[in-house]
């Protein structure tokens, strides 16, 4: 059996939606208790300040409002790491190269050409694809072995 009810506080007068006992009893104290939670859902929101706690608005030392209390600091987090990534990701669109650079040799460029990507190998530095924005040789190896840059125009920005 289950049922909603909505009623006094005290429970002697409700009326109920299902069948049976209520399972969840709604009064005018738990639409205060409520919107207490709210509240201080909006004060863990607010990283500055607890502005509805110092006007009266919840008890701070309820534990339910000191859980709603963190549960608002943790969604405040999560807003704040989500704008974050947002905001990086939209620097990097906006500060990335339109050409970046591989320097390899004449036979690893016409590999390049002929596949249209360029596999991931160990390189200097381990296994990887090395890119530059700069087009002409930065260290003394490439410029030595004659390394060309061979510009990559379709690469996938973050």
């Amino acid at each position: 059996m289950w049922g909603i009810a909505c009623g006094d506080n005290s429970g002697s007068s409700y009326f109920n939606f299902g069948w049976g006992d209520p399972t969840f009893y709604f009064s005018p104290d738990s639409a205060r208790g409520i919107g207490q939670s709210a509240a201080a859902t909006a004060d863990g929101l607010i990283p500055f300040a607890d502005p509805f706690a110092s006007h009266g608005f919840y008890d701070p030392c309820d534990k339910w409002n000191r859980f709603s209390h963190a549960m608002g600091q943790v969604a405040q987090a999560s807003l704040t790491s989500a704008a974050g990534l947002g905001a990086v990701r939209a620097a990097n669109g906006f500060f990335m190269p339109g050409t970046l650079y591989h320097f390899t040799s004449a036979e690893g460029a016409a590999g390049i050409a002929a596949t249209g990507g360029i596999e991931a190998g160990s390189g200097l530095y381990g296994t990887g694809v090395y890119l530059s924005g700069f087009n002409s040789a930065s260290n003394e190896r490439d410029a030595r072995q004659d390394h060309a840059p061979t510009a990559l125009n379709n690469y996938a920005k973050l």
